[in-house]
């Protein structure tokens, strides 16, 4: 992401040989620092300022210097570079930094309660509580996705989707049903709910959360397994 601003004498020329020149545009991640650089620009220069949208009415000076290092929101920067020499002639060359953000939300889920129990194939009320937070700072949609269940005791009506009540997927639901599944096998049952978290970028980052239903008491953990982040 780093931005040279060199000498080139049919670009930003002014007199005396004083020129500058934007060698390339750039696109960075949000959050990053962007390193300008116009130690190769030309002439006896003094002063070295770094506008952005240099001779509008928003113009705002970013700092001064032959090296300037600025962090940017997202979207296009129209920057700036103006050069004066000894005898107070400048000149300026321009450059587009695009700030971007290609990085998903963070999230995390918990499910209460968690394990289920008693193993009295009944249903119980779950509660998700979701965190999801986008580092640019704007809104996250929060969706569930899906609820899935293995170990299950083998006999009729004994489904996912029997075991499963309330649920709206595809939505922004945090309160269903599950019920507590006898096994059959000394593993126990389980279930996976996924969530998904998705910026105004479009980003989307996903997890599960794993909630047990123990054989018997004896298998009942101590610490239920944290979030699984799905890629």
């Amino acid at each position: 992401s780093l931005v040279d601003i060199t000498a080139d004498p049919t670009r930003g020329a002014g007199p005396g040989g004083l020129g500058a020149h934007a060698d390339a545009d750039a696109s960075v991640e949000w959050g990053e620092e962007v390193p300008l650089d116009g130690s190769a620009s030309a002439g006896d220069i003094t002063t070295f300022e770094w506008f952005e949208d240099y001779g509008q009415t928003g113009q705002k000076l970013l700092g001064t210097g032959v090296t300037l290092r600025v962090t940017l929101p997202l979207g296009t920067h129209h920057i700036t570079l103006r050069v004066t020499d000894l005898a107070g002639a400048s000149a300026t060359d321009d450059l587009t930094i695009t700030v971007v953000d290609t990085t998903g939300p963070r999230i995390t889920v918990n499910i209460l309660p968690n394990p289920l129990w008693p193993a009295n194939n009944k249903m119980v009320d779950v509660i998700a509580h979701v965190r999801a937070t986008d580092a640019c700072g704007g809104s996250v949609d929060v969706k569930l996705i899906s609820i899935e269940g293995g170990g299950f005791a083998p006999r009729a009506g004994n489904n996912s989707q029997s075991n499963v009540s309330g649920a709206e997927i595809g939505t922004a639901d945090f309160t269903f049903q599950l019920r507590a599944v006898r096994a059959s096998s000394k593993q126990g049952a389980y279930y996976q709910v996924t969530y998904t978290a998705t910026d105004t970028a479009g980003n989307q980052s996903s997890a599960t959360r794993i909630v047990r239903v123990p054989h018997d008491h004896r298998d009942i953990p101590k610490s239920g397994p944290g979030p699984v982040p799905i890629p």
